[in-house]
């Protein structure tokens, strides 16, 4: 067998000198991309969060594009080609795309992003997510279609574009729709609905439940089909929380659909997505950068029963319930969508005739007593007037929803349901937490609740945590929890007043910055047992013994579980 030659030196040095020519040739390409991106108006800029942005002109129009999307780069490649008739390889618009990035991250200019719905200069503006690029620019004093808006949007791939709006629409024809038979529940979903295109507050959840039937998903398309639509009207969960944070960013309002119930990490996102807390993840391919998320969302979820069973979740709920349709009032789902999106310019002009009126009226409305949804109370409340209702409609409305939601919240409790058995026909108990952690168990057995099941305490350390949970739900029904030091031992005080006791809340300031709330408003902490009205679920709280805990790693194996409270008696 013949050896096979060795290369010579000289064909080693050609091989080097061609390499050199060719990196040269790479480099004097990406540097013409580069030149023609400035050249040709492209502006690079960075958002909030430091990722880079292309704002490039269109037709008349201009666009906001990811440097590192698909989309960017294909126009790089397209007018490359246009300019010089010659394909741009891909190591080239590589060291491009890193000199066009860097651009934008360090000499661009800062420009936050929103998603569908962004405030600015007294004015609300809505990203139509059309061709154009136009927006709805919504004062006090009425409504336009803007050509060229002043806020910059990102867009989805899921996003689908409004129709244009039409004026002289009435709102109220969207209940022709749906199948709501309660004249409050039919009102909140109508302040509900137009609130959703506030930004910069924290949008209540609407939870439909009801039978299969009851038209639950088509309520849910169709609300989205005016606030948000996109071609996934209906979301289901991802069995990943940093999947679950990327699709809730992406989705103004993420609704889930047919949920059965909520795992702890699931409920603890939820809550944070509606009050505006931060997330974090770490970046692709890195051992140290982390991706943030912030953002605030109008979550939806529907089910037969209510899926939401934590407290803390439930406080940032709305609940409807839906009854079975009648077979003699059903109606083809292709007659009912054509009936829809012929009304659809209608509606939304009405929407934004309804918020124009609404932010006219926002800040001279006061309410005496503020519920946890504090901002959207009073949205509300000025969105009620404009869609011609009074105050005093909503605000019973959403009162009367919230006691629903509090004896949803009992229920799902089996701590709180042995609590109630206990304070039955007595107006006071008084004892360590083991010692009433032996008497629930009494009564657990005597009800038969099972206190094997994930929900039940196994310690009276863990006791304590369980009823810090459900605190303001049992003094909403007139059973107040204390606690106090004697010595080296905490003794737990149960009384029981009167149902709703609770009139007034006042909102302290302990000394880490959380704010609370007394459960007779008095705003002194002292011996008293506060509940957090804005902290995360996952952030540590304060528990019946002074002590801090995170309320999803109680060591009792709780967490991350759902369960039906129903099957409390089950193994």
């Amino acid at each position: 067998m013949e050896a096979t030659p060795e290369p010579s030196k000289t064909d080693s040095a050609e091989q080097r000198r061609s390499d050199e020519d060719s990196a040269k040739k790479q480099e004097a390409l990406a540097a013409r991309v580069v030149n023609m991106v400035v050249g040709r108006g492209v502006e690079l800029f960075h958002d909030d969060l430091g990722d880079v942005f292309a704002h490039v002109p269109v037709g008349e129009h201009r666009e906001v594009w990811p440097c590192r999307s698909k989309k960017f780069k294909s126009w790089l490649a397209g007018r490359f080609w246009q300019s010089e008739a010659k394909a741009l390889s891909s190591d080239a618009l590589g060291a491009a795309l890193n000199v066009i990035e860097a651009k934008g991250r360090f000499e661009g200019e800062e420009y936050p992003l929103h998603n569908r719905v962004a405030f600015h200069e007294g004015a609300i503006w809505y990203d139509l997510a059309d061709k154009e690029w136009r927006a709805a620019k919504v004062t006090g004093n009425g409504w336009e279609v803007v050509d060229r808006p002043p806020v910059l949007f990102r867009r989805y791939a899921h996003q689908k574009p409004q129709p244009e709006p039409v004026g002289g629409g009435d709102l109220h024809q969207l209940l022709s729709f749906l199948n709501l038979r309660d004249p409050s529940q039919r009102l909140l979903l109508l302040v509900y609905l137009v609130c959703c295109f506030v930004p910069d507050i924290p949008h209540p959840i609407p939870v439909l439940h009801g039978p299969a039937g009851s038209a639950k998903t088509t309520l849910f398309r169709m609300l989205r089909g005016l606030i948000d639509p996109s071609v996934t009207a209906v979301l289901s969960f991802p069995r990943d929380a940093s999947e679950l944070v990327q699709q809730l960013s992406h989705h103004w309002t993420p609704y889930y659909d047919n949920i059965t119930g909520l795992s702890g990490w699931t409920s603890d996102i939820l809550c944070r997505s509606v009050t505006g807390e931060g997330f974090s993840k770490r970046q692709l391919y890195t051992d140290d950068d982390d991706v943030i998320f912030q953002f605030r969302r109008c979550v939806g979820l529907n089910g037969v029963n209510v899926a939401v069973q934590k407290p803390d979740l439930l406080d940032r709920c709305i609940l409807f319930g839906l009854e079975k349709i009648a077979t003699s009032s059903r109606k083809s789902e292709k007659t009912i969508w054509a009936e829809f999106e012929a009304a659809r310019p209608q509606l939304l002009g009405a929407i934004f005739n309804a918020l124009s009126r609404a932010m006219a009226r926002r800040d001279s409305i006061r309410l005496s007593d503020l519920p946890r949804m504090a901002d959207f109370a009073l949205w509300g409340c000025a969105v009620a007037s404009a869609l011609g209702y009074s105050e005093e409609e909503f605000t019973q409305a959403y009162k009367d929803n919230s006691e629903s939601r509090n004896e949803e919240a009992l229920q799902a409790s089996p701590v709180a349901a042995m609590v109630r058995e206990l304070m039955d026909g007595r107006s006071e108990w008084e004892g360590t937490a083991t010692t009433l952690l032996t008497k629930l168990e009494e009564l657990a057995e005597e009800h038969r609740v099972n206190t094997k099941s994930a929900l039940w305490p196994k310690a009276a350390h863990v006791l304590t945590r369980r009823l810090n949970e459900v605190i303001p739900n049992l003094a909403a029904v007139g059973i107040e929890i204390a606690s106090r030091r004697d010595g080296k031992n905490r003794t737990i005080t149960i009384q029981k007043g009167t149902e709703n006791s609770v009139t007034s809340v006042t909102t302290v300031t302990d000394a880490g910055g959380s704010r609370y709330t007394t459960v007779d408003g008095d705003g002194n902490t002292e011996g008293k047992v506060v509940a957090s009205l804005e902290a995360s679920r996952a952030s540590p709280a304060h528990d019946l013994f002074g002590g801090r805990y995170d309320a999803d790693d109680a060591n009792d194996g709780t967490s991350g579980t759902s369960l039906d409270p129903q099957k409390w008696d089950e193994g």
